[in-house]
């Protein structure tokens, strides 16, 4: 072997290093490359108090760049604006985004429900994948045409009701599925809030547009704008659509010039006799908003926070890894907490295995899972978990509703709303 002085050494472990560098240099740009080539750029239509929600968990994300912003409203695209921190494309009308922002791949929708349909269908025309705040519209004909014209795209076309997307709840309905909670009786579902939701305007000329879930002409009321998020987990627990449904409701604290109920009670029939009651209020906060199941075997109780308890009935089977679950307290009872992550524990009891003290379950941001979902889904090619037919019957559910109160009279549904 020949003798290696301390000179070629130092001179081949440079050109070693400068070599190494050189690769890492070539590595780090196909990496960034690739990178690059999945980043998938994005805009927002609807830049209000939800769409700056929105915007937060976008600028959160790897892999998404926001490159325009819409709103007819410039104080709201300008505040979004200062937001981001850097330069983005704004726009005032939503056409002239979608043809300019040719290498735009997907938008995001967050603009009054009345305003949903004419911007989803211009987004799919466009060739965009689309996002769109739930509920899908105040008409159930419109909704129809956004199911049509989703179909027709071959786009992710996806709907904000993130129950859908949540670990808790797919989680939850998998016991549901295979009779955890026995043969289902009763739900309940209510949405309670001491708000008058009346925004203040600069200008009597901006009234109608910023305090839009107060008049009839562009609100669905309580049962649509809110109860239809609570009433598609209902839809989707029980896996059916209601039968029908009587309720009733009123101006009975803000009277301030609305034209939509502030407080409303519903009561709807579903298959096999089980019997679903809704309530909403913006006269008082006691309790917020939750979700009940009840059946033969026990209940389930989930909140706005994302927690999920199991009431078991002293007759119901054991399946092995409630005791290793979380308990907490709920009134006078103690529920099973529902964590995705302890059944898994069940498989390794008889090999000895001990897990270890639950802590209790991280709070994931329902809008970050849901829109990250919609990504995945236009990256790999995927149906949503909340598409335009889901978001079909639980929209008719709550536009049904929201007749019943207005007619004062019980409403039988029609098969055909539910269908396209």
């Amino acid at each position: 072997m020949p003798y290696i002085g301390r000179r070629e050494f130092v001179v081949g472990g440079a050109t070693v290093f400068t070599l190494a560098s050189l690769a890492k240099t070539e590595i780090g740009a196909l990496e960034k490359e690739k990178e690059r080539k999945e980043t998938i750029l994005c805009g927002v239509i609807g830049t209000g108090s939800h769409g700056r929600v929105l915007l937060k968990e976008l600028m959160r994300m790897d892999g998404v760049e926001i490159v325009a912003l819409c709103d007819i409203y410039q104080p709201n695209l300008e505040r979004s604006l200062k937001g981001i921190g850097r330069e983005v494309r704004s726009y005032s009308d939503h056409r002239q985004m979608l043809e300019r922002e040719k290498d735009m791949q997907a938008v995001i929708i967050a603009t009054p429900t009345g305003t949903h349909v004419p911007i989803s269908i211009d987004s799919l025309q466009a060739g965009k994948h689309v996002y769109c705040e739930a509920p899908l519209a105040n008409d159930i004909e419109d909704c129809k045409r956004m199911v049509k014209a989703a179909e027709a795209s071959g786009k992710v076309f996806q709907v904000g009701y993130q129950r859908r997307f949540s670990p808790l709840y797919k989680h939850a309905l998998k016991f549901i599925r295979v009779g955890a909670l026995g043969q289902p009786v009763q739900a309940r579902a209510h949405y309670n809030r001491k708000d008058s939701m009346r925004r203040p305007v600069p200008d009597t000329k901006y009234e109608r547009l910023l305090n839009w879930r107060l008049y009839r002409d562009t609100s669905g009321g309580l049962a649509v704008e809110f109860g239809s998020h609570q009433l598609d987990v209902v839809n989707w627990f029980l896996g059916a659509t209601p039968i029908s449904v009587v309720g009733n409701g009123g101006i009975d604290v803000w009277k301030d010039g609305r034209e939509v109920c502030d407080n409303i009670h519903l009561l709807f029939e579903y298959p096999n006799g089980v019997k679903v009651t809704y309530t909403a209020t913006l006269g008082c906060s006691y309790e917020r908003n939750y979700e009940l199941f009840l059946g033969t075997m026990g209940a389930m109780w989930f909140s706005k926070e994302q927690i999920g308890l199991w009431f078991k009935e002293p007759d119901a089977p054991e399946l092995g890894w409630e005791i290793y679950a979380r308990k907490e307290q709920l009134g006078d009872s103690l529920g099973i907490v529902l964590d995705p992550e302890a059944s898994k524990y069940v498989a390794q009891l008889e090999s000895g295995f001990k897990p270890p003290e639950k802590q209790k379950p991280e709070f994931k941001n329902p809008f970050y899972i849901a829109l990250n979902e919609f990504f995945e889904c236009i990256r790999e090619g995927k149906k949503p978990a909340c598409g335009a037919k889901e978001a079909l019957q639980s929209t008719v559910t709550a536009i049904v509703a929201n007749m019943a109160i207005e007619k004062g009279e019980r409403i039988t549904y029609r098969r055909e709303w539910f269908e396209v």
